[in-house]
């Protein structure tokens, strides 16, 4: 389905500004990963942007475990 919760509210709820949205599953977007999916993220402590970052390198580390070859794809967005 490709939903994306985080703390158990949707991260669109979950974070409050359109950048911490978009940085926050920017992964999926990058890899045409987009609803392919669904994600259960427990994050805590910090800010929202931070938490956002949080969030960006979680989903990415487990894109490149499911699957090696989204490596070259991630390093060229810095994931």
């Amino acid at each position: 389905k490709g939903a994306v919760n985080i703390n158990g509210k949707d991260y669109q709820d979950y974070f409050d500004t359109d950048i911490t949205k978009k940085a926050a599953v920017m992964p999926f977007a990058v890899c045409g990963l987009n609803g392919s999916y669904d994600a259960k993220i427990t994050v805590s402590g910090g800010g929202m942007v931070s938490q956002s970052g949080a969030v960006k390198l979680g989903i990415a580390r487990a894109l490149l475990a499911a699957n090696e070859t989204l490596k070259k794809t991630l390093k060229k967005f810095d994931l």
